[in-house]
This record gives structure tokens, sequence and C-alpha cells, in this order.
């Protein structure tokens, strides 16, 4: 949930999860929209950089480990590719994170707060 939840420095979260394997049968934990809501404005408001961005999605992308909010999955998904991919996608901006907040909150039928 560490990294879900950006609770601790990238690289710390990259080693503890270095004794998981990435594929797995099962889902330990659940990637929801809030979680991502959550860096976005971190990134908004200057507390994280693209580079931080595009770290924390590639060490949720290839985890089978992780699984994503079950109405939402493919969005969630597809967004994280985005974020982990910036050379193969778009590069995140301001304005793409905004975006990227709004496809959430219709997606979702809900405000973002």
């Amino acid at each position: 949930m560490a990294l879900l939840n950006y609770e601790k420095p990238l690289h710390i979260i990259k080693n503890q999860l270095a004794v998981f394997q990435w594929d797995s049968e099962s889902e330990l934990v659940f990637l929801f929209a809030n979680h991502i809501e959550n860096i976005l404005k971190h990134f908004q408001k200057g507390d994280m950089q693209t580079n931080e961005v595009e770290a924390w999605a590639n060490l949720i992308e290839g985890r089978d480990d992780i699984g994503f909010e079950p109405l939402v999955k493919e969005l969630l998904r597809s967004i994280i590719y985005e974020l982990a991919n910036p050379r193969l996608t778009q590069s995140l901006t301001i304005e793409r994170s905004t975006e990227l907040l709004k496809i959430i909150k219709k997606q979702r039928g809900r405000d973002v707060v």
C-alpha cells in the first residue's frame, strides 16, 4: 500500500518490492481511482515531478499482484500505461493532468475532491 499511497520515497518502495515476485496468481492490493487522483494532485501542486510520476506508474504497471478498481479497471490501466510511458504516449503536463482528473471524474460519476 505504501506504493499506491506514495507514502515513502520511491527508491525505498522499489527496494521493498524487490522481495516480491512480479508475477502473481492473485491480487494482493488494489489501485483505486483516488490513488491516481492523489498522485496527479501532488504533481499539480509541485510536490512531484514528471519523472517521479513516471517512476511511480512504472512500479505499478508491470505487477500482477496489483489489481485495479473493478468499475473503472480499463481506464485506470490506460492511465497508468500513459503515466509510465510518456515517450510512447504523451508527456505529463498540468493541462494533461487536469484532463485525466476530468476523465476519472466523468467515468466514476462523481466530483473530484
